[in-house]
Order: C-alpha cells, then sequence, then structure tokens
C-alpha cells in the first residue's frame, strides 16, 4: 500500500514539475513578448520625439513663411495704390488729350473758314453782311442715353439754325417756310454723333462757316460740340460797381445800373454762358421793380452787385439777382 502511495505521489510530483516547466517557459515568452513590446515603446517614443522635432521646426519654417507672406502682401499693396495713382494720372492725361482733339478739330474749322474768307470777301464787298463767320445759329444742351434719339435731336437743332437764317437772309416766316438754306456735312454729323454716344452732357453750337448777304441760300455750318459744365454755383457774384455817394445823383445810378448789367453780360459770355442772362424770372416787371426801389431809397447804396440764383451750366440760363448794398450790408434787392 504505501509502495503505491509513493508511486502516486511521485507520479503527482513529476505531473507538478512538467506543469511548472510549462509554466516557466510561459512566463519566459511572457516576458520575451513584454520586452519586445517594451522596445516597440521606446521606437515609437523615439518616433514621436522626433515628429515633435519636426513639428516644430515646420511651424517654425511656417512662422517664417506667414512673415514673408506679410511682407509680400504689404508690397503688393503698396504696388497697387502706385498703380491706382498711375491710373488716375492716365485717366486725367487722357481727359486732357480729349479736351485737346476738341481744341483741334475747332482750330481746323477755322482754318477752314480763314481760307475761304478771301473769297467771301470778294464776293460781299459793298454789300451788307446780314450773317457773319462763326455767328451761332442755334444752340441746345444735349445728353442722349439713348443712341436711337441722337439724330433726331441733330436734326432738331439744325431745324432750328435753319429757321434763324431764313429769319435773318429773307422775308420769309421761318415758323411756316419748309426753304432749306443751313449745308452741313455728313462729317460734321458723324463728330456730333461720335460725341454724343458716351451720354454725357454737352452743348452743341450751330456755327456759321462764312459770311453771308441777304437772299444767299447756301448757308454753309459747322457743329462745335462742348461739354455743358457748370460754370457759376448759387450765389457767385458775376459783377460789382461802386457808387459816390457823395457826389452821385439819381441818373449817375441809373447808369451805374447799366454798366453794372453789361459787366455782367460781358463776364458770363466770356465765361462761357450760351443761353439767356436774365434778373430774376426774365420778366421786364422785376428789374423795374429793383429801378423803383433805387429811386425810393431813402440814402443811396454804395455798392451795387450781381449775384448768380442758381448753379448755371453752359446752356443757360444765367438768373441774376440785383443787390443795393450800404455798409457792406443788403439794404434792398431784386
Amino acid at each position: 500500500e504505501l509502495e503505491r502511495r509513493s508511486e502516486d505521489l511521485q507520479q503527482q510530483v513529476t505531473d507538478r514539475d512538467r506543469e511548472l516547466q510549462a509554466q516557466v517557459q510561459r512566463l519566459a515568452q511572457k516576458n520575451q513578448e513584454l520586452a519586445q513590446k517594451q522596445q516597440e515603446l521606446i521606437t515609437k517614443e523615439a518616433k514621436l520625439a522626433s515628429l515633435e522635432t519636426q513639428q516644430q521646426q515646420l511651424q517654425a519654417e511656417i512662422a517664417q513663411q506667414d512673415q514673408a507672406i506679410a511682407k509680400f502682401d504689404a508690397q503688393i499693396a503698396q504696388l497697387d495704390k502706385q498703380i491706382d495713382q498711375k491710373n488716375q494720372q492716365l485717366e486725367v492725361r487722357q481727359i486732357r488729350f480729349d479736351v485737346l482733339n476738341s481744341q483741334l478739330d475747332f482750330l481746323r474749322q477755322e482754318v477752314t473758314v480763314l481760307e475761304q474768307y478771301y473769297q467771301d470777301y470778294q464776293q460781299l464787298r459793298g454789300q451788307e453782311i446780314a450773317l457773319e463767320r462763326g455767328q451761332v445759329l442755334a444752340f441746345a444742351a444735349l445728353q442722349v442715353e439713348d443712341q436711337d434719339k441722337a439724330l433726331p435731336a441733330i436734326d432738331q437743332i439744325l431745324s432750328y439754325a435753319n429757321q434763324t437764317a431764313i429769319a435773318l437772309l429773307t422775308d420769309l416766316n421761318p415758323q411756316e417756310s419748309d426753304l432749306r438754306l443751313v449745308r452741313i456735312s455728313q462729317e460734321e454729323v458723324d463728330k456730333i454723333l461720335e460725341k454724343l454716344s458716351d451720354g454725357q452732357n454737352y452743348v452743341v453750337r450751330i456755327v456759321t462757316a462764312g459770311n453771308y448777304v441777304r437772299g444767299e441760300q447756301d448757308i454753309r455750318v459747322f457743329a462745335d460740340v462742348s461739354p455743358n459744365e457748370a460754370v457759376f454755383e448759387d450765389g457767385d457774384q458775376i459783377a460789382s460797381v461802386n457808387i459816390n455817394t457823395l457826389e452821385g445823383d439819381r441818373e449817375d445810378l441809373q447808369r451805374r445800373l447799366d454798366t453794372l448789367l453789361a459787366a455782367s453780360q460781358f463776364r458770363a459770355r466770356r465765361a462761357g454762358i450760351l443761353g439767356q442772362i436774365v434778373v430774376g424770372d426774365g420778366r421786364r416787371v422785376t428789374l423795374l421793380d429793383f429801378i423803383e426801389q433805387l429811386n425810393q431809397a431813402d440814402s443811396l447804396p454804395e455798392e451795387l452787385q450781381a449775384i448768380a440764383v442758381d448753379k448755371t451750366y453752359t446752356s443757360g440760363p444765367l438768373r441774376l439777382k440785383l443787390v443795393a448794398l450800404r455798409d457792406g450790408k443788403v439794404i434792398f434787392s431784386s
């Protein structure tokens, strides 16, 4: 019995040893795997450290590139500003060039007129001139946005010019006559159309190309097209005259008023106003009322002024307000 139990114990010991040995082998394998994992971890940490270093370098490079880009943006903005300035200069030069071209065209027309002068002189010697060279027969302010309406507008101005010529050269009623005196070349009409094509506001004048006597029926004209620009602002002083209150009398006051009106008209025409020049609403009673105030004033004013009532363009009309001042203050006005 003891031998059997001894053999059983021996067998158990052997099985335990075998199992222990197997556990030792498994432990050794686990340790080996753990060591391998640790090695992989070390390798990955090294790679991570390397990547972090590379990331820092890239961030530094990006920062440098951002600074460079900001510098380039500033340089580009400066260049854009310079380009804008150059473009503005070019636009100004183009405007000046267009103005000079317009003046050149007008001068060429004047040369053509002068070339005809001698012949006109021979024809007109001893005869009364009814239409002078350079006389404006008609004018109008035009701003054509629809080009289909440009030619009818030009025809209308030429019709007005023809009526003026009929009134000055014949005994016919311009409103009833179908006589066509005014002649203009197709080239001139094309120039007007080209000028009006930009849609801006222009003054078109129909001007005689020579001297003509009554009875002539072939009146050559050309067109002068110029921008309808603001000439005077509301409140601008057009002219003024001083009055000597010590030596002056009522008749002298009337003469000074006449001088004021003449000076106003002269300055307005010289400034380029083509339309009417009127006092107030243009009614004669407006001027007469101002004269009445002058005559009934207790004391003579020291100065008379003519003031623009509204913003006035080349095409006119120029509306004037007459003002009487004493001690620098307005005592009455039209």
